[in-house]
Formats: structure tokens, sequence, C-alpha cells
């Protein structure tokens, strides 16, 4: 949100400029006081505009900076007023003329004065003075008065290795927020051990700590986790930290860690030294470090990994290590850190220093038991209504103790006071039952506990220990959780229903992960008649689909283009049609789905195609050889970069080829510049209301009832479409109707989507948000951030959505288009990007290459885009609302009031608010005479085209007497 905010201030500030110069040029009567004024003012905001320029969003995301580009922004629009509103640059004057011709009763009010004019340019002056001084007062732009804070990540090259710094950052900055607190390295060390995610290709797991910003801290949060009585306590763990030289000696590495596990073995301290002689010594030592690393787990710090050579060494040495081992690898490239963990990781924040410098933690990505979190709901659930019993059942061969002994763990170490508890108890029941060493009543009324009773087999058992611990009569905000493989003991053990969780054996695939992408195998494998899936919605854009393949073949290269937002089911549709032609078309013998590897590695590409083939010969010459001798159907899946299609191309694009190669990405340029025909550019929207409905009922299964109905649908409305958003929902919705929250989820949709770990999976699309807000062209950001003011669901008209955007000045003439074109030209970006959707009556199956957007008249606004808008814009005091719920008490001052149908005309409210600078007026619903106001005369936009009831030919005179500054008035 901080991209789009700062894109709308450096699109504000640089209109100013150009305004400002053009009455310098172009204003003869000004006075050279005044004349000098606007030259300084000029100035000034050509450096501020260059500050805006490389402040990225994590830069701005410092609340003082935040701050002082509000002030930028604000300040920007109050000179453009005085500059349109003094002295007269507005274009349209006579259109003015022409209205006062028309009702000369109006009565026209007089250009302000001359000596009025310079009196105001004077304080504008004087302002643009102070909030220049400020940057240097809270030392805003630099550090110790030189070195620039801003790192412009944004604007370096495509990298075709891993994800930038500010990326990674961002990215571990969203983990923070979502778990409410930085991550531990100390446990995640402890918890890794029994973690869900699935092995290595090496018997240890990585965890790469890496700093954004340089070294600092990094080695203190590693030698708090080193030297943790956690770590120290287990006698499993051989400890040794390496400081790493260059050139890497093999020899003295593993002699530094055969010392160091002998000191660090109480038993074996005495000899630490003479191993360590040995070792310098003797070849021998190789062979003795092998047979004492697979006896016992290691944990291994690698300080100052800066090559992947030395990476790889190190590797060859640990692969007979013992199964469970650790290695913690502390590097400052962030390109090394990523490609110890593999091209599927996670990061997470240790500890934030600076807005530009965090320590991280990588580790590997795998698909955590989703129930965990569904027993973590539970366990909320009992904390609301505790002390409280809740019963964990099912077979043995489920894991029901392994579950509960992980959220167990995790609560242990956990840091967020909101789900922390005072003490922990892990109670085996013993067999024959014994009711000895009782926990005391006390300590139930005066703590927290998490109690858990594992492996309880009679009713009776469980009434022996309620009576020793009185927990019926407890006042305590204590939780018992009960283990057994008896539902009928669960029932007796708990009065609640549901606080009784059932541990079924963990599903294959969850209906949350990317619902129709099966992967299945690569290459040209046999031919599974059941890797299909239906897709929701989505027949002629599948037939469509098909007519590009088809086109592709006869063009040279052979290569098409599928682009679309994050989640919009890009993979899904290409899977469709890729398995429908491995089934039943004989156009091609061999089929490749490519995966692009994070980080990027041209060799996985070579791997993918050429499998089962060895050769000595050049990788490329025999991806030539396969793509002209055989018909290949291949598909590249993720490419982010063009630099990492410039590297594929050379083995992709022989100059004779019977193949078809299609590439996905979220970018449209990347796509674009894959290809060299536009007519193969194929774009993915977000799915019809009633295709959403469709996909809801699929994942979520059970019916709903008739009272609830409503609310759900109206809670997949807020999805815009996106078809992992809606699985995502539809999957937590059971979970949602027994809980009686679904309104409150409704209420605060986007923050629970954002933080609730539930919706891990969402990340990715949050990730694409961001990174287009941020890498989006400056002109497009306040087109995006206008939308927000039209409610959810409502009908627009493409014409009035571009006028009001030249209204507003955020579609402006150019060199070669004027302000419409441009104007269109930006509705036909966000169109594209699903930002902006057509209506389910104008939308239908599109012939090969004919612009869907030319015919459109009328469009909606994506209602998921605009939940994330809406979900953060009002501390930027640009938007308000009069709405349900709007009182004495509601933010009364803004750019831009839109008056709701539900809001109850209240004229007291309304005389009470501030329009000294609202810019546009939007009503939907009643109108009523009181809602033009004297004080508007800013006013560019009156929006009345939603309003009900006539207006008045005294309103009208209002209208013309008093908002001199009106440039789109809507009547219809």
């Amino acid at each position: 949100m901080a991209d789009l905010v700062l894109g709308l201030a450096k699109y504000v500030v640089e209109g100013v400029m150009t305004k400002a110069q053009a009455a310098i040029e172009k204003e003869d009567g000004l006075r050279r006081s005044a004349q000098s004024n606007l030259v300084f003012i000029s100035g000034e905001f050509e450096m501020m505009h260059s500050f805006l320029e490389v402040a990225n969003a994590e830069r701005v995301e410092n609340p003082v900076v935040k701050t002082w580009v509000r002030q930028i922004r604000e300040l920007a629009y109050d000179v453009e007023d005085c500059i349109e509103f003094v002295v007269h640059l507005d274009k349209r004057t006579k259109f003015w003329l022409l209205v006062r011709r028309m009702v000369p009763s109006c009565g026209m009010v007089p250009p302000m004065p001359l000596d009025e004019a310079v009196g105001e340019i004077e304080q504008l002056k004087a302002r643009v003075h102070e909030v220049s001084t400020r940057n240097t007062r809270y030392n805003l732009i630099s550090d110790n008065g030189s070195k620039p804070i801003v790192v412009q990540q944004h604007q370096q090259p495509e990298a075709a290795v891993g994800a930038t710094t500010s990326n990674m950052l961002a990215e571990a900055r969203g983990a923070t927020k979502r778990q409410k607190g930085f991550a531990d390295l100390t446990r995640l060390i402890i918890l890794e051990n029994n973690s869900s995610r699935p092995a290595p290709a090496d018997p240890f797991q990585v965890i790469s700590v890496w700093g954004s910003g340089g070294d600092h801290g990094t080695t203190s949060i590693i030698s708090n986790t080193y030297d943790h009585p956690e770590i120290c306590k287990d006698q499993d763990f051989h400890r040794a930290w390496v400081k790493l030289l260059h050139p890497l000696s093999p020899r003295d590495f593993i002699s530094s860690l055969m010392a160091q596990f002998y000191a660090n073995s109480p038993s074996r301290q005495q000899n630490a030294a003479t191993i360590g002689v040995h070792g310098l010594t003797n070849m021998q030592v190789f062979h003795d470090f092998e047979r004492l690393v697979a006896k016992k787990r290691c944990l291994i710090v690698l300080e100052g990994l800066s090559n992947k050579a030395d990476w790889d060494t190190i590797r060859t040495f640990l692969r007979r290590i013992k199964d469970g081992s650790r290695v913690i690898v502390s590097t400052q490239e962030c390109e090394i850190a990523t490609l110890c963990i593999g091209p599927s990781y996670q990061i997470l924040e240790l500890k934030k220093f600076s807005d530009h410098h965090s320590v991280c933690a990588l580790l590997i990505k795998g698909s955590r038991d989703a129930r965990i979190d569904e027993l973590g709901n539970y366990l909320a659930k009992a904390r609301v209504d505790s002390p409280a019993v809740m019963c964990v059942w099912g077979t043995d061969d489920v894991g029901k103790s392994a579950l509960v002994r992980k959220l167990y763990d995790e609560r242990r170490l956990q840091q967020q006071s909101d789900q922390k508890f005072d003490k922990y108890y892990w109670v085996d029941v013993s067999h024959p039952f014994n009711l000895t060493d009782p926990i005391e009543e006390k300590l139930l009324k005066d703590h927290q506990c998490l109690i858990v009773i594992n492996d309880l087999r009679s009713k009776e058992e469980w009434d022996s220990m309620q009576a020793a611990l009185a927990f019926k009569h407890s006042k305590s905000s204590s939780v018992i959780i009960v283990i057994t493989t008896d539902q009928s003991i669960a029932s007796h053990c708990t009065n609640d229903v549901e606080l009784v969780f059932n541990v079924k054996a963990p599903e294959a695939s969850a209906a949350s992960d990317d619902l129709f992408k099966n992967k299945g195998s690569e290459g040209d494998g046999d031919k599974d008649k059941n890797n299909t899936r239906t897709l929701f919605g989505r027949d002629p854009q599948i037939k469509e689909l098909g007519e590009y393949v088809s086109e592709t073949r006869v063009n040279s290269p052979p290569v098409m283009s599928v682009w679309g937002i994050a989640g919009v089911g890009k993979s899904a549709l290409v899977r469709k049609l890729y398995d429908e032609r491995k089934l039943h078309s004989n156009n091609y013998d061999k089929y490749f789905w490519v995966d692009v590897s994070r980080p990027f590695n041209l060799r996985d590409l070579y791997l993918s195609l050429l499998q089962g083939i060895h050769s000595e010969k050049d990788p490329i010459e025999e991806c030539h050889s396969l793509l002209t001798k055989h018909r290949c159907f291949v598909v590249i899946d993720e490419l982010r970069s063009t630099k990492e299609w410039d590297l594929m191309q050379a083995a992709l694009k022989p100059k004779k080829s019977k193949s078809v190669i299609i590439v996905i990405t979220t970018d449209k340029r990347i796509a674009t510049h894959c290809i060299n025909n536009e007519k193969l550019l194929f774009n993915v929207k977000a799915l019809e209301a009633a295709a959403a409905s469709d996909l809801l009922n699929e994942v979520h299964k059970t019916s709903i009832q008739d009272d609830r109905e409503k609310e759900v649908q109206g809670l997949i409305l807020k999805c815009g479409g996106i078809p992992k958003v809606i699985a995502a929902i539809a999957s937590s919705i059971e979970m949602m109707i027994k809980m009686n929250v679904l309104g409150s989820f409704k209420h605060k949709f986007m923050h629970h989507l954002e933080t609730n770990p539930e919706y891990d999976m969402l990340q990715d699309l949050f990730d694409w948000i961001r990174a287009y807000f941020r890498d989006c062209p400056d002109y497009l950001k306040p087109c995006i951030f206008y939308l927000s003011i039209f409610p959810q669901g409502n009908i627009i008209r493409r014409r009035r959505l571009v006028r009001r955007w030249i209204a507003e000045g955020y579609s402006r003439d150019s060199h070669n288009e004027s302000a419409e074109e441009n104007g269109e030209n930006h509705f036909s970006e966000l169109l594209e990007l699903s930002i902006i959707q057509q209506l389910a009556s104008q939308s239908s199956s599109t012939s090969l290459n004919v612009d869907t957007d030319v015919r459109m008249v009328f469009c909606q606004v994506n209602t998921f885009i605009r939940e994330y808008i809406v979900s953060q814009r009002r501390e930027e005091n640009l938007v308000f609302e009069l709405g349900d719920k709007s009182a004495l008490t509601t933010q009364r001052t803004g750019r831009h009031l839109v008056i709701l149908k539900k809001w109850y005309r209240d004229k007291i409210v309304f005389e009470r608010m501030d329009f000294s600078r609202l810019r546009s007026l939007t009503v939907f619903g009643e109108w009523r005479g009181f809602l033009i106001s004297e004080s508007m005369k800013l006013l560019r936009v009156l929006d009345l085209e939603d309003a009900s009831h006539d207006v008045k030919h005294e309103d009208l005179d209002k209208v013309v007497k008093w908002l001199r500054r009106l440039k789109f008035l809507s009547l219809r």
C-alpha cells in the first residue's frame, strides 16, 4: 500500500511542477515577486520529486518519512489549487463563460485581486520552505549527512538469480505481520525436528541467516541460539562454529569441526587438543570425521559463506552426517542464502534494526500440516471459554500425540503474549493407571496453564483426575487437552461438543492449495486418464487458448505467452489444455511442464527437457535436436524476468521447430518480451460471479443453510473472482459458521487474510499486489487508488470513469496523445490486470486477437483489489465515506467524499465537516439540496449519476455560483 501512496504523491508533485512552470512562462500579469516565488516553489518541488523517485516502499514505512510524504502530497495539492484558482491556468474557463450567459442570475465571483494572489503565493512559499527543511531536521534523506539511506532495489536490472533484497525483506516483514511477532532462531532449530517438511536432498537441514543491510546483529542472534540452554543440554548434538577463511582449506575446516565436537562433548574434553593436532597432521582425519558425525546429530554454524564453490565443497563432507543435523549458514549475500536452501524456501524476520536492515532466516518451505492450524483454532476457542477441556481423539495410526506435541511446543516457545500460557505440563498417563504427583490446584488458580493428558484410556481415569484437579470449580484461564483413541471418552471429558477434535490421516493435498494445478509427471510418460480436473467458468477460455496454440504452431518462433495476476488461475488453465492434449491429441509426441526454479538455474531447465537422455554434447544443441526432431508441447511456468527468458531462449528457439512453447507469467511486459507477435499474447482474467459460486460449492462440498447463504455469498463476492482466494475462503467456511464469525470476518476481510496463518497460501498473491504497486507506472497509481471511491458491486460507465480521471488530473495530455486517449489506455491496462472487470452480461468468448475492451460500456471494480485499497486508505486522509455507521465522530475531512445510500441524511453532521480541500463529491442514493456547500470552492468533480430524486433548478444555481473549479458534472 505504501507504494500506491508514494506513486500518488509523485504524480501530484509532477503535476504541480508542470503547472508552476507554465505559470512562470505565461503569466505576464504577475508581479516579479510572485514569479520569483513560483520559481522557488518549482525548484523545491523538483527536489521533492527526486526524493520520491528514490524512496522505496520499505523506506516510506518509516512513520516519520510517511508523514513527510503525506505533507508533500497535501502541499502539492494546495499549490496546484492556488495556481489554478489564482493564476487561472485552467483551460476550461470558456465553459464557465458559456454557463454564465445561460444562467445570468447566478453571478460569478470576480477573480482574486493581484495583491491577494501575491500574498497567497508568498504563504505557500513559506510552507514549501518549511516542508523542505524538515528533511534536514529529521534526517529523512541521509545517514551521517551523506550516505543515502534509500536503496533502489526496484530500479536495478532484473536479476536472473533469486529474489532481490527488497523483495525478500518485504516477504520477511509480511511474515512478521502475519505472525504478530519476530521468529525465533532457537525455536526454529528445536521445532524443525518434528516438522512435516519434505525430506531434503541432504541428511541435514539448513537455515540461512542473512542480514539485508549488512552483518550487524547477525552474529549475536546466532550466538544466542548456539549457547541456548535448550540446545546445550541436548546430549545428542555435536556443536561447532567455523568462521570460513578464503580460500577454503578442507583439511583445516574438518580439523576445526573435530576439535570443537570433542571440546563441546563433556566426556571428551580432555582429548580435544590431541584430536586437533592429529587432524592437522594426518589425512585419516577425514575418515575419523565421517565415523564421528554418523553417530550423533550435529549443529554446525558456518560464518561468512560468500560463494557457491565453498558451499559445494562443504556439502560433500557433510553428506554422511546423521539425519536430523542442523547447519546454520551466516551470509551477507541474498543469493547465497537462497542457494543453500534450494528453490523452495520461506523467509522469516528474526530482528529489525532499521527500515532497510533486518536479520532474516531462510529455511526449506514445506507443506505444513493443516491439522495443526485447525487444532490451534480449537485451542483458541477453548481459551475464550476457559477454564475448559478440549479432547483430541483418533486411531493409533494418525499421529494424535505428535500433532498435539507440535502445537504444544509452538505455544511453549511462542513470543506473542496473546497466545502464550504461564505454565506448561505434558502428562503421559501411566498404565496400569496410578494417580500420582497431581498438578497442584493452586497452580490452576494462579496461572494460565496448558496441560496435556496423553493416552487416556477410560472415563474412570478422567473422573479421578478431574476430582484431583478440582478443575470444574477453577476460575483460571487454563486449558486441558485430553488425548485418547475413544470417541466416547473424548465426549465424556468435555461438556462442549465443539471442543472435540477428531484427528484423521492427512490428505494428499489440501483444498486450499492451488486447486486445479495437478502437475503429474514431466516428460512423455504414461497418459494418466485421471490427470484432468474440472475448471469452473473457463470453457470459453479453454477453447480460445486452443486457438492461440494452433496459431502458435505456424508462427516462427512457435512461442506464445499467457499472463494475468497471481492466483487468477493461469497455470490451471494451461494445465487443463496440456492434459487434454496429452490425453486426446496426436499433434504432439512429447510433453514437458517446467516450473522455473528459484533461485533461477538454467541447468534445471536442461534437466527437465533432457531427462533420460545421456549425452556428452552441448545441452543447448541437445535441446535444439529434441525440439526439432519431435513435436513437443512445452510449458514454462512462473517466468519472472526478461533476463531469465533471454538465457532460456538459446535452448528453446531452434531455427526450425515442430514444437510449441507456452510461457506463463504475471507480468505483461515479460509476456510481450517472449514473443514476436502480439497476437499470441493471452490474458487470463478473474472468474465471473456464477463460476465463483460453483467453485465455492466444489470446495466446500456440504450444503449451506439458507439463513447463512447470503452472508457466504457476500464473502465470496469480496474474493474478486480470484480462484485461489475463493478456494482458501471456501475451505474454512464450515469453521467460521460453527464459531459464528462470518460477520466479523467479512467486516475485517483483508486483515484476516493478511495476518491469519491459515491463509499463508495467499501470500504469493499479496506479494504480487505489493510488487505490482511498487513497479507499475506512477501515472496508473492515482487511477488505481481512485477506484476505491466506488462501492462494492457498483456498475460504472467507462467514459464516466475516464472523464473523472481527466478532471482530477490523473490523465493528462502528453506529446503524442490527448488526456482522453491516455485515460482510455489506463483503463485498458487495468482491465487486463482484472483490477477493472467486465460485467457478466458483456463478457462472452472472444475470437482470437479481438480486443475485449473495445465494446465495453460498463465495468466494475475488482472487489478483492478494492478491499485491499480500502483496508489502508483511511490513514492517508484522502477518501472518506458517509455510510450507515457515520456519526459526529466520523472522519470529517479529506480530498474525496462519498455519500452512500445507507447514510441517514443528517444535515447537522454534514454541516460540521470541513470541505475546504474537497476535490470530488460522489452521491449514491437520495439527493438533498444541502449536500452542496459554499465551502466546496475547490471541488472539481460532482458526480450525481447514482443519486435518486431529481436535482432542482436552485441546486444548479448553487453549482454555478459556488463551484467555480468544477470540471466534471454528471446528472444522469
